[in-house]
């Protein structure tokens, strides 16, 4: 390597460090030309090997106009991120290395490597593309026995995303972002934490692979009951709608023997601090949603007593106000509780700093980790209900009651004409729902992804009721009849959804429909999102030459 590149590369990751280890390759440097190419070979090698992606790197992209969910813009050079990394004695992985668009673009190549910055060793690297995509994402991991006999170490992921598209004068453009995790500092192999005991949130009990999460309940307080003390509050923000999300928690955490924190009289948690605490929503149709990001533990409170200085307790607000817009509910939906503490302590004289003694509880560690410092949670599983709350529910006794009115325990007629007993009630606000009317007039307001029967190409099936076409027949408690209406219609009230014993679909309105465990396991339709794009431009030859990129990457990349 020689020492002009080299000081260039300085100059490059201390610019990126600048700009908060997120940084778009500006071509008009000198140092951002010389780091991009010699990552593939030098410029020469480059333009030999990929004509179109050298040509289409002059050419000005889009104007990129992001959308914002909550306080994070979403699009390129705003989303793009690579998480610190978790590090214990079986494994070293970094969290996910991942970036959405604002769109969907013709070819999106993912790099990265994790590497010991000290040594310039690079232990692991990565090259994975996809084409027609808005999200892009993997994760990295290296076997720790490499680490085990090291003095020191400052471990690092670095990542790169390159994509194309076709900017508004329909020439095929591309760029460049690097990102970088924050530096992971190792230096023995003691454990300095002794255990870690989170008390919320946590499942009902040992069946429940999930805890349930429902936003208008209590979630510490039982699935199996209403409850009023937290009912879902809609916001009214640009005419969209939000609700408020409720998840305590309590993270109890104790240092090993000789350890304690470091603390001050005037103040007896300096030092001991959340660097960072995220809540995010995720699901297959919707990505994720991360919100209040850097709001979520301005309340909690620090318990810490002299007598026992290797001990702390944070305890979590009872409602921090997690705010989440409705349009992003589904059926499928799930939270990834993720809270990262670093610690200042000391053992003996020596003390310890920012980034080297680090407590990481997460319900998707995703690790074999055998250190108490790492600590696994169960998923949260968020419910929501999905027909309006006046829907008429045939009941056992051939009567019809409003689902508002329905309670658990209650007996209501199947479709098979058995006996359903309710054993659960979910219940939230909504905006919008669909509204399907058939020939013969039956009506019923549904949430998108509210299961209902149909016969589709002359077979029984089951889909999500925003999916319902022209050539369905509804399946109804009077027979199959054609569809006259189907449209969203503003809504803003109460929805409900059932879950049953001894059965899954009843007659609601007369229509046959899903209880929510059947809205569970009701899979979306594909749908063919292929974009189509200007005869002039190559598709195939333009993602040969990704392909070649990440190919070229793996064989010239450097630290």
């Amino acid at each position: 390597m020689s020492q002009n590149l080299e000081e260039q590369k300085k100059a490059f990751f201390k610019e990126m460090k600048e700009n908060g280890n997120k940084l778009s390759y500006d071509f008009s440097k000198e140092d951002h030309r010389a780091v991009f190419f010699a990552q593939y070979g030098g410029e020469g090698l480059f333009q030999k090997e990929l004509p179109l992606l050298y040509e289409a790197l002059k050419n000005e992209a889009k104007t990129i106009n992001p959308v914002k969910a909550d306080k994070f813009l979403v699009g390129p050079g705003d989303c793009m991120e690579v998480g610190n990394i978790n590090y214990d004695y079986q494994d070293v992985t970094s969290t996910l290395v991942s970036g959405k668009y604002t769109e969907k673009k013709l070819g999106v190549d993912l790099m990265g490597k994790f590497l010991d910055t000290n040594r310039g060793t690079i232990l692991q690297s990565m090259a994975i593309w996809d084409e027609d995509v808005a999200n892009i994402s993997d994760i990295m991991a290296v076997d720790s026995k490499q680490l085990r006999s090291a003095d020191e170490l400052r471990l690092q992921t670095q990542a790169e995303f390159f994509w194309t598209e076709i900017n508004e004068e329909n020439k095929l453009c591309a760029a460049s972002q690097k990102v970088c995790s924050d530096v992971l500092k190792i230096t023995g192999n003691n454990y300095l934490v002794k255990s870690v005991n989170v008390i919320d949130p946590m499942p009902k009990d040992a069946s429940h692979l999930y805890t349930e999460l429902l936003y208008d309940r209590d979630p510490d307080a039982g699935e199996t009951a209403d409850y009023d003390k937290f009912t879902g509050v809609r916001h009214e923000w640009d005419k969209k709608v939000y609700v408020n999300i409720h998840i305590p928690a309590q993270v109890e955490i104790t240092l090993g023997d000789n350890c304690e924190f470091l603390v001050e009289e005037t103040d007896i948690v300096k030092g001991i601090y959340l660097k960072d605490f995220e809540m995010k929503i995720w699901s297959l149709h919707n990505g994720t949603v991360v919100f209040n990001k850097y709001d979520l533990a301005k309340d909690v409170v620090v318990t810490y007593d002299s007598n026992t200085p290797n001990k702390i307790k944070y305890q979590f607000p009872s409602n921090w106000d997690h705010l989440m817009e409705l349009k992003v509910v589904e059926a499928k939906m799930y939270a990834d509780f993720s809270c990262t503490l670093p610690l200042v302590c000391k053992h003996g004289s020596m003390e310890y700093r920012e980034g080297e003694v680090t407590v990481v509880i997460s319900s998707d560690l995703g690790t074999t980790s055998v250190d108490p410092a790492n600590k696994e949670i169960k998923k949260l599983h968020i419910k929501f209900g999905c027909l309006d709350k006046e829907c008429k529910i045939q009941m056992l006794d051939g009567s019809e009651r409003s689902i508002e009115d329905i309670r658990i325990g209650d007996l209501i007629r199947g479709a098979d004409e058995g006996s359903l007993r309710v054993d659960n009630i979910y219940k939230g606000m909504e905006s919008e729902l669909v509204f399907i009317e058939t020939m013969s007039g039956k009506k019923i307001q549904t949430t998108e992804s509210h299961p209902i029967s149909v016969v589709r190409d002359g077979e029984t099936k089951v889909v999500h009721a925003g999916e319902v076409n022209g050539a369905d027949l509804l399946k109804t408690r009077d027979g199959d009849e054609v569809l006259k209406y189907i449209y969203m219609k503003p809504y803003n009230d109460m929805v409900y959804n059932l879950e049953l014993d001894g059965g899954h679909f009843f007659f609601a309105n007369g229509f046959v429909v899903g209880d929510f465990q059947t809205q569970n396991q009701c899979e979306y339709e594909e749908v063919n999102t292929k974009t189509s794009y200007p005869p002039e431009i190559d598709v195939e030859q333009v993602q040969k030459e990704m392909k070649r990129l990440l190919e070229l990457y793996q064989e010239y990349c450097t630290y």
